[in-house]
């Protein structure tokens, strides 16, 4: 409770300095520029990681494809045998 009250002050104190300084809109179009020039960074950055995870995926199941048909091969290759 005490660091909620904490965390409160601040935030009040914040607003109040916020709303003494004139309105900038300039800065504000800046800032709102900023934001997105950094979304799009992690946008992209998130895609590149997706596409690069369906690529391991897509490898992954060629790999599990090949072992299967490898183990398929084996078994018959093995009840062919005469012991």
């Amino acid at each position: 409770a005490k660091a909620d009250a904490h965390t409160y002050a601040q935030t009040h104190h914040q607003e109040q300095q916020l709303q003494q300084q004139p309105y900038n809109r300039d800065e504000e179009y800046l800032q709102a520029k900023r934001s997105a020039v950094e979304t799009l960074a992690i946008g992209r950055g998130t895609l590149e990681a997706s596409v690069g995870q369906g690529e391991q995926l897509r490898n992954a199941e060629d790999a599990a494809e090949a072992t299967e048909y490898k183990l398929d091969r084996a078994t018959r290759l093995l009840r062919g045998m005469t012991w």
